[in-house]
């Protein structure tokens, strides 16, 4: 399993659905992937995550993912200037893809954004056979046997 068999597959998903990256199976899909990775979050980046869990069930207004999204990328921008080469910088950009998708959730380009976030947590530590269960378990709809 590798980062060419999941771009197949998420191919394979926009082909077959064309979800938005906003869709309710993406964004599940994220954040079961990100619990692969949480303990490489900072600690703020990952009372964000729980956050976003917390307002997706209880459908609370969405006013603070652009201060999330703000903060995020702060501490990517100061980790980058200081030249930190930890895989917390990878985690939080991919926890910033989730909140991309919130933001814009019209958007199509399933593939590209996808194939972008399960690269950023693969940084982090490789799940590709966990992620293709995900996939399979979130797309099953989009998904037919290879």
């Amino acid at each position: 399993m590798d980062q060419q068999r999941l771009d197949m597959m998420l191919n394979q998903m926009e082909q077959n659905c064309d979800p938005v990256i906003g869709s309710s199976a993406s964004i599940q899909f994220m954040l079961d992937c990100m619990q692969l990775i949480e303990t490489e979050l900072p600690e703020f980046a990952a009372e964000a995550l729980h956050a976003i869990e917390r307002s997706l069930i209880e459908r609370t207004a969405r006013q603070q993912w652009d201060s999330l999204w703000r903060e995020c990328w702060a501490f990517v921008d100061a980790q980058q200037r200081e030249g930190a080469g930890n895989s917390g910088v990878p985690a939080l950009r991919a926890l910033i893809c989730i909140l991309d998708a919130l933001r814009n959730p019209e958007q199509h380009d399933i593939v590209d954004h996808l194939s972008f976030f399960i690269g950023l947590v693969n940084r982090v530590k490789p799940h590709f056979a966990q992620e293709e269960l995900l996939l399979r378990k979130r797309f099953d709809n989009c998904l037919s046997e290879t």
